[in-house]
C-alpha cells in the first residue's frame, strides 16, 4: 500500500512540468496516506493497491475531463509501440458504446470491411481478451500489430449472437477522401482527417467545375488530425480569414487563412449527423460561420476540445485535455454540436435512406440553384 501511496503523492504534487504546490495538496495526500494505511490494516477484505491507485486516477480526472485518462507504463509503452512503422492496423473506428464495448465502423473497401465488419457492430474482444473497462486508446494499441500478424476479434452484430473475425494485419494507406454517387449527384465523403486529407482533397477539387455545386459529406467523421481539418477548411477561404482558434489555460492561438486563391465554388453543401465530430465539426464550424457553405442533415456530436499525452517519470502518462476549440464568430461548440443549416423533419429523420437524401438535394437545387 505504500507503493500505491507513493504514486499518488506523485501524481498530485506532479513531475517535471506537472508540479502543483500548495496547502491543500499537502492536506489531501496526508488524509489518503491515512485512509489507506486504516484500510490496510483494519478491513477484511484485501487491497490491491494497483487498483486502487488506478481506479482513484481514473475517478479523480473523470471527475472535471471526461476525456482524460491514466495509462500505467505497460499501456503506454503498448500504445507508443502501436505507432511505429512496422505496426498495422485494419482500417476501422472505434467509439465507445454506452453499454460496455465499443462500435465499429469500418472504412470503405478496409480490410475490416472486406473481413466482414460492418457499422455498428459491437466489439466485445480483442485476441480473446475483453475490452470491458479499457479506454479507447488502449483497445486501438491492441488492434494494431506487426504487419503480416493474425488478428482475431469478437464482434457482435446489432441483431446477433457474438462470433469471431480472424484477419491478418497489413499495410495500408487508407484513402480519406471518396466520391459516392447517390442517385444522379456525386458527392465526396471525407472519411476522417488524415495528414494527406487536405492533398487528396485538392487533387479531387481541382477536377470539379468551380460553376457546379460540391456536396461534401461528413456524416460519420469522427474527426482525425486537427491541423489536417484547418488545412482542409483553408482551401475554400481567402487570406486572414479565421478558420478556427484553441484556447489553452493561458493562451488563446488563431489560425487564419493563407490562401489567396480559394477554391470558390458556386454552392457548397455539407451533409452532417450525430456522428460528426471533432476536427470535423472544425472544418464545418469554419466553412458555415464563413458563409462559404450550407449544411444539411442532424445536430452533430460537440466534442470541441484537444487533448495531449504528457509522459511522466516512471513511464507513464497522462492524456488531458488542454483547449478548447473556438469557432471564427467565437463561440464553441463543445457539449452543444453544430445545427445544420437546413434541419431535417422529423419524417426526414426516420427515414435513412438515401432516396430521402436524393428528395432533399432535388429540392435545394430546384429552388435555390
Amino acid at each position: 500500500m505504500r507503493k500505491c501511496f507513493c504514486f499518488l503523492v506523485l501524481f498530485l504534487c506532479g513531475t517535471g512540468n506537472m508540479l502543483v504546490t500548495g496547502k491543500e495538496t499537502v492536506q489531501l495526500t496526508t488524509r489518503l496516506s491515512e485512509i489507506l494505511n486504516v484500510v490496510e490494516q483494519e478491513s477484511l477484505y484485501s487491497t490491491n493497491p494497483n487498483k486502487v491507485f488506478q481506479n482513484f486516477i481514473d475517478t479523480y480526472l473523470e471527475s472535471y475531463d471526461i476525456y482524460a485518462h491514466y495509462f500505467p507504463p505497460k499501456d503506454f509503452l503498448l500504445y507508443k509501440k502501436s505507432l511505429e512503422p512496422e505496426y498495422s492496423g485494419i482500417q476501422m473506428e472505434i467509439v465507445p458504446s454506452k453499454s460496455g464495448g465499443f462500435l465499429c465502423f469500418p472504412y470503405p473497401g478496409g480490410l475490416a470491411e472486406h473481413s466482414g465488419i460492418k457499422q455498428g457492430d459491437l466489439l466485445v474482444a480483442v485476441d480473446g481478451e475483453s475490452v470491458s473497462e479499457k479506454n479507447l486508446y488502449t483497445v486501438g494499441s491492441m488492434i494494431r500489430g506487426l504487419t503480416g500478424a493474425p488478428l482475431t476479434l469478437s464482434v457482435q452484430p446489432q441483431n446477433g449472437s457474438v462470433h469471431q473475425i480472424t484477419l491478418v494485419r497489413r499495410k495500408s494507406v487508407a484513402q480519406s477522401v471518396k466520391n459516392i454517387f447517390c442517385g444522379s449527384y456525386k458527392i465526396y465523403r471525407i472519411i476522417r482527417f488524415t495528414d494527406s486529407t487536405p492533398l487528396e482533397l485538392k487533387k479531387i477539387l481541382l477536377t470539379i467545375p468551380i460553376q457546379q455545386p460540391l456536396i461534401l459529406d461528413l456524416r460519420g467523421n469522427f474527426g482525425g488530425v486537427l491541423f489536417s481539418a484547418i488545412k482542409s477548411s483553408e482551401l475554400f477561404l481567402p487570406k486572414d480569414v479565421m478558420i478556427a482558434g484553441i484556447r489553452t489555460k493561458d493562451d488563446f492561438i488563431a489560425y487564419h487563412s493563407k490562401n489567396q486563391n480559394p477554391l470558390l465554388f458556386k454552392s457548397i453543401i455539407i451533409l452532417q449527423d450525430e456522428q460528426t465530430a471533432s476536427a470535423a465539426e472544425l472544418f464545418i464550424a469554419a466553412l458555415i460561420q464563413n458563409k462559404a457553405a450550407i449544411s444539411f442533415g442532424k445536430k452533430t456530436y460537440g466534442k470541441g476540445v484537444t487533448q495531449k499525452f504528457i509522459e511522466l517519470a516512471n513511464g507513464s502518462a497522462l492524456l488531458l485535455t488542454y483547449g478548447k476549440i473556438v469557432t471564427p464568430n467565437n463561440t464553441t461548440f463543445n457539449k452543444k454540436g453544430l445545427m445544420p443549416t437546413i434541419s431535417r423533419t422529423k419524417n426526414e429523420q426516420n427515414d435513412s435512406t438515401e432516396n430521402n437524401l436524393i428528395a432533399f438535394l432535388d429540392k435545394l437545387f430546384s429552388t435555390t440553384y
